[in-house]
């Protein structure tokens, strides 16, 4: 079946929207690993907020494909990160649990987004990877483009969001591509 471009400019909606997006990382770490969120920022000015320094270890991202195309990522800081991992395990993790923690809830995360969405098709989620700090540090402190600069059929191409927790920042993006 063929997706219309007004399929497609919803579903692109869809797969953008903030509060859908809150509502699936608030949800894991709520349920998962008992982490409410205490202040959400969403599209964070580098201002805003201060971005994770140390993200290469404490960081995934993802690909999927479907419907349409895209990637997913979280960052956190290190503080966090250990603590999601203890409470995801229930004991003290090893710096490779950590990081493993960190790509399954990018999985996990991703995964229940893009199932709240009403679309036609399935998602394939390929596996998550660590992802550089450069890589990480240019995303976060990208600007995005102004709202006036794109219509309901050119929505942009990511949203981001920063979610402040007792522990620290965690930090998740989700975009379309090509």
């Amino acid at each position: 079946m063929t997706t219309t471009a007004f399929d497609q400019a919803s579903l692109a909606a869809g797969i953008l929207e903030a509060g859908r997006l809150q509502q699936a990382l608030s949800g894991v770490l709520e349920a998962m690993f008992f982490c409410p969120a205490d202040e959400v920022l969403v599209n964070p000015a580098p201002s805003d907020w201060e971005a994770p320094r140390q993200a290469n270890s404490h960081s995934s991202r993802l690909q999927f494909t479907g419907p349409m195309n895209g990637a997913f990522g979280i960052a956190c800081s290190a503080t966090l990160a250990r603590s999601l991992a203890e409470s995801f395990h229930g004991e003290t993790p090893s710096s490779e649990e950590v990081s493993a923690v960190l790509l399954e809830l990018s999985n996990i995360v991703c995964g229940n987004h893009l199932s709240q969405l009403d679309a036609r098709g399935v998602f394939c989620l390929e596996s998550p990877r660590p992802f550089r700090t450069q890589e990480w540090l240019e995303l976060a402190n990208a600007a995005l483009p102004a709202a006036a600069s794109h219509t309901a059929a050119s929505p942009p191409a990511r949203t981001r969001l920063a979610l402040r927790t007792d522990e620290g920042w965690i930090a998740a993006w989700i975009e379309i591509t090509a």
